[in-house]
């Protein structure tokens, strides 16, 4: 994988063409005269229950194709607007010595936020993923009080046997047609494979462009967590190297897992590792060893925050930039955006006046001011 190419900012030129082409279905949508409910609310389907998806020459096809971007970009804007909404929370949890809880909060909203950055570079996730539309000659579904017959059937394998639970889009190239276009295929829901991704995601960046790829916010974060992964390591580590870079993201994107599993399961903020060598790492500076795993997530969390709000605004600027001569074009297509990016329960007015959230990025006030002046959100 390629980062500058699969960059969702790095193909802005993309977008505009996208949000046209969704404005226009539901345009002829609206204006077709359909023979009945039924067949009106199949094609709905087709178009809001998505992306949905069918097999073609032994490839996984979204029928959704043309317009792709869109709910890429929706979910980059789900995942960055939950993390959002979630962090106050999270605060005010630590703050109140809730460590458990707030170890787990802070971890939820770092979860949405690296979904968010996974998206903007290319890589999306598409959870119990619909396949075709289906006619039932069983049980009705109520519309607007009419009867309507037929279901969304969940994405099954090829052979039919079983759904599957969870797929992967990737914009890559693809040999045999010469170009790049999204690819999907079957992955399962684990939080591990997300980790994984996320984490050679971030050292491809530094493998490609060194260690300034990373934020310094983000390198800065590490320095909480390196008398304990030296320890552990039995060796002396820094951000500044590549090498010792690169097994920071690793080990840090395992860590995050263990710790949420820690706090879920046995309400504890401690691994058993970092409570055996507690008193070493008192030795090494570090005054409260039980603070280093909620310390360091919720540090980690703000970084990615905080790289993503700025990436986010990157990107709509560009977007408006291509669209400047067709702004209305440009709204009309976004709200479809938010439609599908499902995040009508944010709470925009807090983040919006929340100096905690201006003092993690006041790119994100920003962004939802100007959202709302929209009226996207």
């Amino acid at each position: 994988m390629a980062i500058l190419e699969t960059n969702l900012k790095d193909r802005a030129d993309n977008l505009p063409d996208a949000l046209g082409k969704i404005c226009n279905i539901v345009n002829v949508h609206s204006k077709t005269k359909w023979p009945s409910l039924d067949e009106e609310r199949k094609a709905e389907a087709k178009f809001w229950d998505a992306p949905n998806f069918r097999w073609k020459n032994n490839r996984i096809i979204s029928n959704q194709l043309e317009y792709t971007e869109v709910f890429v970009l929706s979910k980059v804007l789900n995942g960055f607007c939950l993390a959002v909404d979630q962090f106050p929370g999270a605060v005010f949890l630590k703050q109140q010595d809730h460590n458990q809880l707030a170890l787990f909060c802070h971890y939820s909203s770092l979860y949405h936020a690296v979904n968010s950055f996974l998206a903007l570079n290319g890589i999306v996730y598409v959870p119990y993923p619909f396949g075709d539309t289906v006619m039932t000659t069983g049980a009705r579904t109520i519309v607007f009080g009419k009867k309507i017959k037929f279901t969304l059937e969940k994405f099954k394998r090829q052979n039919g046997n079983s759904e599957i639970d969870c797929l992967r889009g990737q914009f890559k190239f693809i040999r045999s047609k010469g170009r790049k276009e999204w690819f999907f295929e079957g992955r399962n829901l684990k939080h591990r494979t997300r980790w994984l991704e996320f984490s050679n995601l971030l050292c491809e960046m530094v493998d490609k462009d060194g260690i300034g790829s990373l934020p310094n916010s983000i390198r800065k974060v590490f320095e909480i967590i390196i008398p304990y992964e030296a320890y552990y390591a039995n060796r002396k580590l820094s951000p500044a190297n590549v090498a010792d870079l690169k097994f920071l993201v690793e080990k840090s994107c395992e860590k995050f897992l263990e710790f949420r599993h820690s706090a879920i399961y046995r309400n504890k903020v401690l691994d058993d590792f970092l409570l055996r060598i507690s008193k070493e790492l008192k030795k090494s500076g570090i005054v409260n060893p039980s603070k280093i795993a909620l310390t360091y997530l919720s540090q980690f969390n703000k970084a990615i925050l905080k790289w993503q709000a700025s990436n986010i605004k990157e990107l709509f600027q560009s977007i408006e930039q291509k669209m400047n001569s067709e702004k209305n074009a440009l709204i009309d297509g976004l709200r479809y955006v938010f439609e599908f990016a499902d995040v009508s329960e944010v709470n925009f007015n807090r983040a919006i006046r929340d100096k905690l959230i201006n003092y993690v990025s006041n790119d994100i006030p920003y962004l939802f001011s100007s959202w709302r002046k929209m009226k996207l959100i």
